[in-house]
């Protein structure tokens, strides 16, 4: 397997700079003598359904001790001169083709199902060898085609998307999300949601409400929000420092949470009635989760004259910033603990440090977020999302695969997850402005085989940690599809906007 860093290198955005990348890291590369029964003609890259470039496949192949091998994306053959150069860089003979799928009506194969497992009568097809000369006419035949099928998937997608409902903000359905939120509110007990929807259940939900409720003011604005939610808000904020089941606000300003064989946070799989993962303590997502809430509050009400609610809950921010930054993070490290238990801070690299980055209230300095994000993006990050947990530490698990027992075990120490990408994406538009908009479109794009091949017009809950990255779980998965949502709006907006400055309502806090 390639190593992250090297990956990251080898997958940059441009094709120049991949290739230039490949020349640095063969500067320090051995690689083992090719083995002549070693081929590998079928090798997609990110022109079609893989996470690798055409760079990164080749330098994988020679790493593997390939003697030869093959590109042969989906209905392109972009990739093939990148192919071709990585190719005479490392040393090794190869090959340029197409795959593509072929209807077989009016052939003998009518009506048959071949080696297509999910259409009858269309079948696989390749076109191998291509003559280097040959390759841009090959392409430029191959155009309307293409054009055609993102015109089915652009169609296909807008009538999914119709049907969600449950997505209801960017999708333009604020009644729809008003309805959803109300029906919660009205179940309150004691100035706690009830259910599922309590602390005592999940640690971090009455949180979302509040982060929901931000994203909400972009259409209702503020005075709406204060004037239908603000006594919901305060009521929780009460309720959490009161203490609720195993959650309770410690004299630190954390948030602490804990109960016998139950796990609070989202990452909740469990095996014979036992969490796969404990993180009792305080976890970083939602004590980040519990800054955001208390500083959006504490803005609403002093704009709206508040005087008792700001006067009792003024000091809380600066309280809850300081013992967070003394908790959680590792200046050595660069990173955050993924949460700070009885036996002290657990600095497993997981997912969850990139929600104190992508919030609007951060604890973090642009530098520390910085790191963070660095962090993150060199373990973690797939074209799928973020893993759960970092391939180098000893319990990661790359597959999705097995018995109950097997799968909970890697969904959470390894498999890859979308919610969280949206973070690392937001987080990095309000470090890096317009800058970072080319790879957010990389990241939003590479979501189309899904769109088209599994859940179809939907995304699955989650994926294998290693390439390809199958998926895994629900085939439409409402996290998943909201959070891919989220980022097609958010790299719209930054799309539209001149320059490199903040949006309007995206300010950076701290």
């Amino acid at each position: 397997m390639i190593d992250i860093a090297i990956l990251e290198k080898l997958n940059a955005p441009a094709r120049e700079e991949r290739l230039a990348n490949l020349r640095e890291v063969l500067k320090t590369t051995e690689f083992s003598p090719m083995v002549p029964q070693y081929i590998n003609n079928h090798i997609h890259t990110t022109y079609s359904f893989s996470p690798y470039s055409p760079t990164a496949a080749v330098y994988a192949a020679r790493m593997e001790g390939l003697c030869t091998a093959g590109i042969i994306d989906h209905d392109s053959i972009s990739g093939a001169r990148e192919f071709l150069a990585a190719a005479e860089l490392v040393g090794m003979p190869v090959t340029v083709g197409m795959e593509c799928r072929v209807s077989m009506d009016g052939t003998a194969l009518q009506g048959r199902r071949t080696n297509n497992p999910d259409q009858v009568g269309v079948s696989y097809m390749t076109i191998q060898s291509v003559p280097h000369d040959k390759i841009e006419m090959l392409n430029a035949w191959f155009a309307p085609y293409r054009a055609a099928r993102g015109r089915r998937n652009r169609a296909m997608v807008e009538k999914i998307n119709a049907l969600l409902p449950g997505i209801a903000l960017e999708q333009g359905r604020t009644e729809d999300c008003l309805d959803v939120l109300d029906t919660v509110v009205r179940g309150r007990r004691d100035g706690m949601f009830t259910g599922s929807f309590s602390a005592a259940e999940a640690a971090d939900a009455p949180l979302w409400f509040f982060w929901v409720l931000q994203q909400l003011q972009r259409t209702l604005g503020e005075e709406e929000i204060w004037k239908r939610y603000g006594i919901v808000m305060k009521e929780l904020l009460a309720a959490y420092r009161r203490g609720v089941g195993g959650v309770a606000v410690h004299d630190n300003g954390l948030v602490w949470a804990s109960a016998p064989d139950k796990a609070l946070t989202w990452m909740n799989a469990l095996a014979g009635g036992v969490p796969v993962v404990s993180r009792d303590g305080y976890p970083v997502e939602i004590n980040a989760l519990w800054y955001n809430a208390v500083c959006y509050a504490l803005e609403l009400a002093s704009r709206f004259g508040e005087e008792e609610f700001v006067g009792e809950w003024k000091a809380w921010p600066e309280r809850i910033r300081n013992a967070f930054r003394e908790m959680f993070w590792s200046g050595d490290d660069g990173y955050l603990a993924d949460f700070v238990g009885p036996e002290g801070p657990n600095r497993w690299i997981r997912p969850n440090m990139v929600v104190a980055c992508g919030l609007d209230y951060k604890m973090l300095d642009e530098e520390q977020q910085a790191s963070v994000l660095r962090i993150v993006g060199q373990h973690l990050l797939t074209p799928k999302g973020l893993r759960s947990l970092s391939p180098r530490n000893p319990r990661y698990k790359n597959r999705c695969e097995g018995d109950e027992a097997v799968r909970a075990e890697a969904s959470m120490n390894g498999s890859v997850w979308v919610w969280p990408l949206w973070f690392y994406v937001k987080a990095s538009f309000d470090l890096g402005g317009r800058e970072f908009l080319p790879r957010a479109e990389e990241l939003l794009a590479r979501f189309g085989e899904e769109i088209q091949s599994y859940g179809i017009g939907s995304i699955n809950e989650l994926f294998d940690g290693d390439p390809p990255h199958a998926p895994w779980g629900a085939v439409s998965q409402a996290w998943s599809v909201g959070a891919v949502l989220m980022i097609r709006e958010t790299t719209e907006r930054w799309r539209r906007r001149r320059g490199h400055g903040l949006l309007p309502g995206l300010r950076k806090k701290r």
